[in-house]
C-alpha cells in the first residue's frame, strides 16, 4: 500500500508518518473475474489499490484501459464528489485495499494545502510574476486551488473565453492546433512547473489553443479576476 500511494501524485508530498494512519484504515477485498468493482455512475465509495491481478476500464460499454498489481484507482471521483466516471471488472481473481471516502477526504485535505513559503516558490518560478513583490506574491498564493486531472482531459477550448492560470505541478499536458492571426505553431509539450493560459488572460481574447492532458496530474489555477485585483490588468506583466 505505502509503495502505491508515494507513487501515486495526489500523496507524493506526504511524508511516510503522515502515511501510516491512512494506511491502517485500508481493509482487502476480493473480486472473482467478470464481477465489478465499480459502476459509471453510482456515487464514488472508495479509493482502491490493486494488490494482485487485473482490472479493465470501461466507459459506455467501450474498453479504455487496463490496470494490474500495483495501480490505483478511484481518486477523481472522491476529490470531486462526482460520479464514477468508469465501471471497472476485474480480468481475472483480484484482490484489491480500499479505503472508505470519508478517511480519503481527510488525509487528502492536508495534501492539498501546500504551505504558503511553497506556494511563493512556485509562483516565483513562473517568469512574468519573478519581480513581483513577497506581498502580492502572498496574496496570489492564497489564491492558488489545486485541479486534479486524468488523461485526456481538455483543459482549455480553442476559441472560448480564457478565465483561468494553470501552473502545472503534476503530470503533462499537449498544446496543440495553435495559431495567432495567420500563423500557425507547432503542438508543444509542457511539464511540471511550465504553464498556460496566461495569453488569453492578458489580451482578454479567446483562447489560441486546446490544452489537454497526456498524463493524469495536477495543477495549480488562479482565476483571472484574481490576478486583476491583486496586480490590475496582466497585460502589463506579459
Amino acid at each position: 500500500i505505502q509503495t502505491a500511494l508515494e507513487e501515486n501524485f495526489v500523496f507524493k508530498d506526504l511524508t511516510r508518518q503522515q502515511l501510516t494512519p491512512f494506511i491502517a484504515a485500508f481493509d482487502r477485498k476480493t473480486f472473482e473475474q467478470g464481477e465489478k468493482i465499480t459502476e459509471q455512475g453510482d456515487p464514488a465509495d472508495y479509493f482502491y489499490i490493486i494488490e494482485r491481478g487485473a482490472v479493465v476500464f470501461e466507459v459506455n460499454g467501450i474498453e479504455v484501459g487496463t490496470a494490474g498489481g500495483g495501480s490505483s484507482f478511484g481518486e477523481l471521483a472522491l476529490i470531486y464528489s462526482s460520479p464514477r466516471a468508469a465501471t471497472v471488472v476485474a480480468l481475472e481473481r483480484t484482490s484489491v485495499f480500499r479505503v472508505e471516502r470519508e478517511i480519503f477526504s481527510s488525509i487528502l485535505q492536508s495534501q492539498a494545502e501546500k504551505s504558503e513559503d511553497s506556494k511563493i516558490a512556485i509562483l516565483r518560478k513562473v517568469i512574468f510574476l519573478k519581480d513581483l513583490t513577497d506581498s502580492d506574491l502572498k496574496k496570489l498564493a492564497m489564491a492558488m486551488t489545486p485541479m486534479f486531472f486524468e488523461r485526456g482531459e481538455l483543459l482549455i477550448r480553442k476559441g472560448d473565453v480564457g478565465e483561468d492560470f494553470f501552473i502545472l505541478e503534476e503530470g503533462e499536458v499537449l498544446v496543440r492546433d495553435i495559431s495567432m492571426g495567420s500563423t500557425v505553431y507547432e503542438d508543444v509539450t509542457l511539464g511540471p512547473g511550465e504553464y498556460f493560459g496566461e495569453r488569453a488572460l492578458a489580451k482578454s481574447e479567446p483562447c489560441e489553443a486546446n490544452v489537454s492532458s497526456t498524463k493524469k496530474g495536477m495543477a495549480f489555477k488562479i482565476k483571472f479576476i484574481t490576478f486583476n485585483k491583486v496586480l490590475g490588468k496582466m497585460s502589463k506583466l506579459i
